[in-house]
């Protein structure tokens, strides 16, 4: 019992820790929506101006995009289950 009552507030800091990374997911997707759709326009551009070189940099730029919005999803889950833990 004293356990819980210890470890209550190290349990609702990563609770709120936890409502952040949601939040920041959510906007994350939402605006990478819309930064794909803009690089997706720019490939198509650059297809058809054959610029091979700017077509392989926003490739990049797509792939770090998708690796940063994994690696928060992945932070977001160590914080649940470290919640689930703490309970």
């Amino acid at each position: 019992m004293i356990k819980k009552i210890m470890l209550f507030p190290i349990r609702v800091i990563f609770m709120l820790v936890g409502i952040l990374m949601d939040l920041f997911i959510k906007a994350e997707c939402w605006g990478g929506g819309i930064a794909f759709m803009i690089l997706a326009i720019c490939v198509v551009l650059a297809i058809v101006n054959q610029m091979w070189l700017q077509i392989g940099i926003l490739a990049g730029i797509v792939g770090v995009g998708v690796v940063i919005l994994f690696m928060t999803a992945e932070i977001k889950l160590c914080v649940e289950m470290i919640i689930e833990k703490l309970a």
